[in-house]
């Protein structure tokens, strides 16, 4: 008997769970609230503007992380078109700016 299984969310968890789990041989049913697919990952028109609410860091974009090989697999780094996304990386993730005036600097290898 095919196992099927419901993922609830259509964004990168909920999407990369259900092709996951379709690339093994289940049956896969995403249910998402929105009319659009993708969570924090969308974008929309306003006033001729692309409004890009996108995620601004993808964990595991590095080669040397274990979920770099789980998105290549996902076609998480391949364009529509079949060419490579470019991926770019920096040392540090953010800053935060502390009400004392100091600064808290968060590292994005960690």
């Amino acid at each position: 008997m095919e196992k099927h299984i419901v993922v609830i969310g259509a964004g990168v968890a909920g999407l990369s769970a259900a092709s996951y789990l379709a690339r093994n041989g289940y049956r896969v049913t995403v249910v998402e609230k929105h009319s659009l697919p993708g969570g924090l990952c969308t974008s929309w028109k306003r006033g001729g503007y692309t409004i890009d609410y996108c995620i601004h860091w993808l964990m595991g974009s590095r080669e040397v992380t274990p979920f770099y090989s789980l998105w290549q697999e996902l076609g998480a780094f391949t364009n529509a078109d079949g060419s490579p996304v470019e991926i770019v990386n920096f040392d540090q993730f953010t800053t935060i700016g502390l009400s004392n005036g100091d600064s808290l600097c968060l590292s994005s290898n960690l």
